[in-house]
């Protein structure tokens, strides 16, 4: 499938830096970690954390695979009739 397709173009606006006072107390975040974080519109947005310093974390809540084609293998194990 082509990207615009399969999971759209990877968006630069999906990736945010997030200052870490606004972490919950105890969180240590690291590179390539998945965070679930809130939006302004009450949903739950996934990401993964891309960078870390001591005064922010960069997290990019576009899909893994946006931004790329998608080739599927099916492998067909059987066929049921009815």
């Amino acid at each position: 499938m082509p990207k615009d397709k399969a999971y759209g173009p990877r968006r630069e606006d999906r990736i945010e830096a997030i200052s870490r006072e606004e972490l919950p107390e105890g969180i240590t975040p690291r590179v390539g970690q998945h965070v679930r974080l809130p939006s302004d519109e009450y949903e739950i947005i996934n990401a993964t954390i891309i960078n870390v310093s001591d005064t922010e974390i960069v997290v990019d809540a576009n899909h893994l695979l946006a931004g790329q084609d998608v080739l599927f293998q099916i492998t067909l194990e059987e066929i049921v009739t009815l």
